[in-house]
């Protein structure tokens, strides 16, 4: 499940998402859970000219395959239009950002990172478009470590409020607590309900 939504202006933009992944297989004789994640986030860019922004933003998020409980991330910075079209948009942003984080085997970790991401929009026609984001997170305060947080989907429109959609969804952490694996891939699939003003 999950849901956005954006409120844009000449002047700035206010936006605000929610993702809820829940999974289970019994295809072992037993109920196993596969997938347990929650990610949430808030981010205000204000438009400094045509092409640049000032922005700030919060991650929240939780994953059961990586043992985190909980890990909060303010950041802010600098972004800018690379292409701003009627069908294509290409934003850059860097940045800084702080990373809290609360694992459920008990430890806890604070480091500062530098944020560097782009995001991609791309409407080949009315009734289909691609959306991808890449950020990647280098650890300035254990060097050499890094996340990165990766979304991309392509939606295909059934009618003006409802849309087919397909997602892949990545979270990679480079030094994941011990017995958890890096990456946290995940593919999704289904209908996407649209209201608009």
């Amino acid at each position: 499940m999950g849901a956005s939504a954006n409120r844009v202006t000449s002047r700035d933009k206010i936006s605000v998402a929610y993702t809820s992944l829940f999974a289970s297989s019994n295809a072992s004789g037993r109920n196993i859970t596969t997938a347990d994640a929650k990610r949430g986030s808030i981010g205000y860019d204000l438009n400094l000219n045509a092409n640049w922004f000032a922005f700030g933003s919060v991650d929240l998020e939780s994953d059961k395959f990586q043992n985190l409980d909980l890990r909060f991330s303010p950041a802010g910075g600098l972004g800018g239009h690379l292409i701003k079209a009627e069908n294509t948009l290409l934003d850059l942003r860097i940045g800084m950002s702080a990373n809290r984080e609360f694992f459920s085997n008990g430890l806890n970790r604070t480091s500062g990172e530098i944020l560097i991401g782009q995001e991609y929009v791309r409407k080949f026609s009315k009734t289909f478009s691609w959306n991808e984001k890449l950020v990647m997170y280098p650890n300035v305060t254990d060097g050499g470590n890094y996340r990165m947080n990766f979304d991309t989907s392509v939606i295909s429109t059934i009618r003006r409020w409802l849309s087919w959609q397909l997602t892949a969804s990545d979270r990679f952490l480079s030094n994941p607590v011990q017995g958890r694996k890096k990456n946290d891939v995940l593919l999704t699939t289904g209908l996407r309900v649209t209201f608009a003003k």
